[in-house]
């Protein structure tokens, strides 16, 4: 099941890029990617103390699992309502926006901190024998430039606004799905200890669909496909 864990930290830091990008500056980005990088090096010291099969003992254990279910879906919903919220927000005269909306637009979630441990744990692993404040720093200032160069092509390649809040919807939902399938697994952890095989096939397909489904977004957006549908229509009425 650390693969699905895997997943969810990936599309969260995605996200986290994806909101940088929606800071409506290259200032806010750089903030957010050094706010990222700044994170790493203050949990370092913390990091460095926990052993390599933490996410696996964390998962062996149910009450553990069941409240890192409970905090994805949380976080998965908020993350759904909060962009349709915000995507009503963006349609309104600047003057009637309100201080509240540009706060839920700025702050991060709660799961870019765990994401960001959970990757530098896994990169001091890769460094094992290395300096610790070197590695430290080699993976701060990699996240810094992951956010930086992400954030920039996210804020060239979708301009609208509306567009990155759709975006933020479905990789919410990518987020609940996985969060959902940890879930799953509590039953078999807890009464028989058995270990959950990877069905990778379909989580193929789910990625795919899911990429898929947010290409296809982006193309319907950008063709402005809704209007030509509805002139056809008009047409054959």
């Amino acid at each position: 099941m650390e693969v699905f864990v895997q997943l969810i930290c990936i599309v969260v830091l995605v996200r986290y890029s994806l909101k940088a990008a929606s800071s409506g500056s290259f200032t806010g980005l750089s903030l957010y990617a050094a706010f990222a990088a700044a994170l790493a090096m203050m949990i370092y010291p913390w990091v460095i103390r926990q052993p390599l099969t933490i996410v696996s003992n964390l998962l062996a254990d149910r009450e553990m699992v069941q409240n890192i279910a409970l905090l994805t879906t949380a976080e998965a919903i908020a993350g759904i309502f909060i962009p349709v919220y915000l995507l009503d927000h963006y349609f309104r005269p600047k003057e009637k926006r309100s201080f509240t909306s540009r706060m839920l637009k700025m702050i991060p979630g709660v799961l870019v901190f765990f994401a960001i441990a959970y990757f530098e744990l896994l990169f001091f692993k890769y460094r094992a024998g290395g300096d610790f404040l070197v590695t430290a720093l080699l993976y701060g200032a990699i996240l810094f430039l992951f956010t930086g160069v992400s954030g920039c092509i996210f804020r060239y390649v979708l301009q609208s606004e509306s567009l990155k809040l759709e975006i933020k919807v479905f990789m919410s939902l990518t987020i609940l799905v996985g969060g959902l399938l940890i879930s799953s697994a509590v039953a078999d952890y807890n009464v028989s200890h058995a270990r959950t095989e990877i069905e990778w096939i379909p989580l193929i397909v789910l990625l795919a669909g899911t990429v898929a489904l947010i290409l296809l977004g982006v193309w319907m957006y950008q063709t402005d496909f809704g209007k030509k549908l509805k002139r056809q229509l008009k047409w054959i009425k």
